[in-house]
Formats: C-alpha cells, sequence, structure tokens
C-alpha cells in the first residue's frame, strides 16, 4: 500500500488499541458500593403535574433496590430519627439537597433519587445515585415510557441498570430482579394508596394507615404486600383476627412478590396463623 495506506492503517490500529485501553480501564473501575456500604433512597422531582406519582416512584424504587441481597438501604425509622437529630420534622420530604444532608449525618455513602418529566405525551424517568460527601454523580440510568402505565416498567428496568453500575453481580441481579408490577401490583392507584399507608406509618400513625391500605386492596385484591401491611398494622393494635385474615391472604398471593417479601410473609403466616415455630425459625 501507499504512504496514505499505511497512515490510515496506523491510525485504525491507534483507535483500536486506545479503545481496548479505554475499555479496560472502564471495567477495572472500582464499583461504587461494597457490601459493606448504605445507601439512602431520597424523593423523586414529579414535575409531570400527575399527583399519582407521588410517593409511589420512591416507594417502588425501594422495592426494586429492596430485592438485591447486595444493596443495604437505610430504613426510615431510621431516617427520621436522624430528621429529628438535624432539628427537622420526622416526615420531612426527602428532596435531594435535604437527602444528602441526612446520608452525611448517617455516614451512608451513597443517595439514589431520581426525577419524573413530561416528554409530549410520553414520560422521561431518571434515576442519580449521588455521593453523599462530594455531590459527584456515581451512576444515572434514563429512559422514556410510552404512558403513564409503562413508567413502572421503565423505572424496573433502570433500576436493575443501577444495580449493575453500583457494583452487584450480574448473576445476583438476575435472581433477584420480580419486575415492580409483579413484586407490588400493576395498577398505579393502588400503589398510590399504598405509598400514602407507608407515609402514614412512618409518622407514626397505625391506625391512619388502615384506611389505605384497604383502599389498596381493593383496588388489587391480589396486592400481596398490602396484605402483610395491613396484618402487620392490625397485629400492632392487638386486632388479632384482622391480623391473621391478612396473613392468609399474603400468603395466598405469595408468588406477586419479591424473594425477600416471599419470605417475610412466610414468616408472619406461621408465626400468626399456623404456629408453626420450627418454619418460623427456618424461614
Amino acid at each position: 500500500p501507499g504512504a496514505a495506506g499505511r497512515w490510515a492503517a496506523l491510525g485504525a490500529s491507534l483507535l483500536l488499541v486506545a479503545g481496548s485501553l479505554g475499555y479496560g480501564w472502564y471495567t477495572r473501575r472500582p464499583p461504587a458500593l461494597t457490601d459493606r456500604d448504605s445507601l439512602v433512597v431520597g424523593a423523586f422531582d414529579n414535575t409531570t403535574g400527575n399527583p399519582v406519582f407521588d410517593d409511589t416512584l420512591v416507594t417502588a424504587l425501594k422495592v426494586q433496590l429492596g430485592q438485591s441481597p447486595f444493596l443495604d438501604i437505610v430504613p426510615d425509622a431510621r431516617i427520621a430519627a436522624t430528621l429529628r437529630l438535624m432539628g427537622r420534622p420526622a416526615d420531612e420530604r426527602l428532596t435531594h439537597d435535604v437527602a444528602r444532608e441526612t446520608c452525611q449525618r448517617l455516614g451512608v455513602k451513597v443517595l439514589i433519587d431520581g426525577g419524573l418529566a413530561p416528554f409530549g405525551r410520553q414520560y422521561v424517568l431518571t434515576v442519580t445515585a449521588t455521593d453523599c460527601r462530594t455531590g459527584a454523580t456515581l451512576a444515572q440510568a434514563q429512559a422514556e415510557a410510552a404512558d403513564s402505565e409503562a413508567v413502572l416498567v421503565e423505572l424496573g428496568r433502570i433500576a436493575s441498570t443501577m444495580r449493575t453500575q453500583l457494583g452487584e453481580s450480574l448473576p445476583s441481579i438476575t435472581r433477584f430482579d420480580t419486575p415492580v408490577a409483579d413484586a407490588t401490583t400493576p395498577s398505579l392507584p393502588a400503589l398510590k394508596a399504598y405509598a400514602l399507608g407507608l407515609e402514614e406509618r412512618r409518622r407514626g400513625r397505625e391506625l391512619e394507615s388502615i384506611a389505605f391500605f384497604k383502599q389498596a386492596i381493593a383496588l388489587d385484591p391480589d396486592f400481596a404486600q398490602a396484605h402483610a401491611t395491613l396484618s402487620t398494622v392490625y397485629g400492632v393494635m392487638g386486632e388479632i383476627d384482622r391480623s391473621e385474615q391478612h396473613a392468609r391472604e399474603a400468603y395466598a398471593h405469595q408468588n406477586r412478590v419479591s424473594e425477600r417479601e416471599r419470605l417475610f410473609i412466610r414468616y408472619q403466616y406461621h408465626d400468626r396463623v399456623t404456629g408453626n415455630q420450627g418454619a418460623v425459625v427456618e424461614t
């Protein structure tokens, strides 16, 4: 070949080498999290004007990420206690700034929050992992949803992508990755009611939460997680018969939850219904 051909071949070789080096650097980057780190899930910035997404997306994201044996999500009770120590209301909404300050107080490494915005007739969904100390973006995933019902599906896909970016192994994600709609409910209104019930419980209002969990079940009678939570609430209030009733319902629909929730439902069923303490311990 002539000089031009030799230079083109050399350039192509250099690009291949540079690409290989770049790929090697990317794949060798340390994961954002290890199995010793924790994370805080903050609020979603919902700019769609549709209130059905308020609190719903946070609840769905916690369910999706909570399936992971690798990720450790800081529980709501610990968040509430930290907010009180910060001189804030225990039920304050975890906007990005508030959540990041809470992260720092807890000594937690990562904050995960997101946003939902309209895009014509569609929606754009974004989930971001932020380094609580520096504010740097550690990982981010984005997707478009064709309609409101597709938002939960896309959120599940984004959460799986985020788990990979944060350092979880692919075999782990493959094993513990029940779609959000299957792990909770395909009904957005039912999930909204459930999220409102959880919010009432977070505020310490067990009695007030019951109406929301009942509404969620009325909208989707197969909503196993709502039955399980309602069984817990009735148990706290000493309503044993009702607690057992909803423990039975949750057990009957345990195929509609993630593996972690399925174990809780089985524990609850044997503890409250059968009384089989051997099965309780085993579960």
